[in-house]
């Protein structure tokens, strides 16, 4: 790898972000741009109006990274972008600037998929390539689309995906209790707050898929509290609101923290991680690093303003990709899903 820059966009979703880094994955420059006031009155993300405000500002913000950095295009050596998996619209409006920005100056361009970048995201500003002493390394990756398990046996190895939810992710069960709640949106930090209030053994949610590998599912865990609050008269609800949150935020750290210990149990790794959006829950944050001493293991858990979408883990996802020796043709195209070749799939269904 030369001693040039790269350029990263992640438009995945509703965040709008960029970053300049050094080859190393040194941060240079991160701004990032969330469009909650946009669609908190719809109690989610509304894809047209992301993918609209994403071309508004995603321009702007390279513009103040190039000024702060003192650097101008043609010092980037290679523009990245977040491909897959995500919202069609919004991920066509990073890659598509990635692409033209590459071509126009003749430059490479990387495509990253962005649970990739989650997976890498607890290493930016940790020296990701020197970093062999971590490995081999458990994963969990979750957010409000994203529930997994990794396994890495080295830093440039494929990822093999061992565990997953089988319908919703964890971050959406939070997001929906939330909303159910009035809490606003995003609902899942609004819950973090409010169970702190609250007595997180009043009420017992089920265990879903508990003996059952690494699998998960949280549809269960949401039916049973919406019929529990369905139940409930406002004047109950209002008194025994965050003793609800409390309890169900309580259940899905338990469900994510006990497929973890398994996966390291049976992967036995030099250390793990918790990334992505949920990984800013602060009792998922505080039982991770109690089953770090648990298991005599290091954990890294991302700094809170790499937790959410951003472009940071984006730019150092590509990093790698580029140290694996990848290219990207300018066929690549954005896609919902992720690819076959993405992950390596030894799913592990029973205990």
């Amino acid at each position: 790898m030369n001693d040039g820059f790269v350029c990263a966009f992640e438009t995945s979703c509703d965040d709008t972000s960029v970053c300049i880094l050094d080859s190393s994955g040194k941060v240079l420059f991160l701004e990032s741009q969330d469009q909650n006031e946009f669609h908190k009155d719809f109690g989610g993300i509304v894809p047209e109006i992301a993918s609209r405000n994403h071309s508004a500002n995603l321009y702007p913000i390279l513009d103040r990274a190039i000024k702060k950095t003192a650097l101008n295009l043609d010092q980037i050596d290679t523009f990245i972008a977040t491909t897959r998996p995500g919202l069609m619209g919004s991920l066509m409006v990073g890659a598509t600037a990635a692409k033209t920005l590459a071509w126009s100056l003749k430059k490479k361009w990387v495509a990253v998929n962005h649970i990739k970048g989650h997976l890498f995201a607890p290493w930016v500003d940790r020296n990701l390539f020197e970093s062999v002493t971590d490995f081999p390394h458990v994963s969990l990756v979750v957010s409000g689309g994203h529930t997994h398990i990794f396994y890495l046996e080295s830093i440039l190895s494929t990822p093999i995906l061992i565990g997953q939810t089988k319908d919703d992710a964890a971050g959406e069960a939070l997001d929906k209790l939330g909303k159910l709640l009035g809490l606003g949106f995003p609902g899942g930090a609004a819950i973090d707050v409010l169970s702190k209030s609250g007595n997180d053994l009043a009420f017992d949610f089920p265990k879903s898929l508990w003996n059952e590998g690494l699998m998960m599912s949280f549809s269960g865990l949401k039916s049973s509290v919406r019929r529990l609050v369905e139940s409930m008269a406002d004047d109950e609800l209002a008194v025994k609101k965050a003793d609800i949150c409390a309890s169900f935020q309580k259940r899905v750290v338990d469900i994510l923290l006990w497929k973890l210990k398994k996966a390291c149990l049976l992967y036995k790794p030099q250390s793990f991680s918790v990334s992505g959006g949920v990984s800013a829950n602060s009792l998922l944050r505080e039982k991770a690093e109690n089953l770090s001493k648990e298991l005599e293991l290091s954990v890294f858990i991302p700094s809170m303003k790499y937790c959410t979408d951003n472009a940071a883990m984006i730019g150092l996802a590509g990093l790698r990709e580029i140290k694996m020796g990848h290219s990207f043709g300018w066929n690549e195209k954005a896609s919902p899903i992720s690819f076959d070749q993405d992950f390596i799939k030894k799913l592990v269904l029973n205990d």
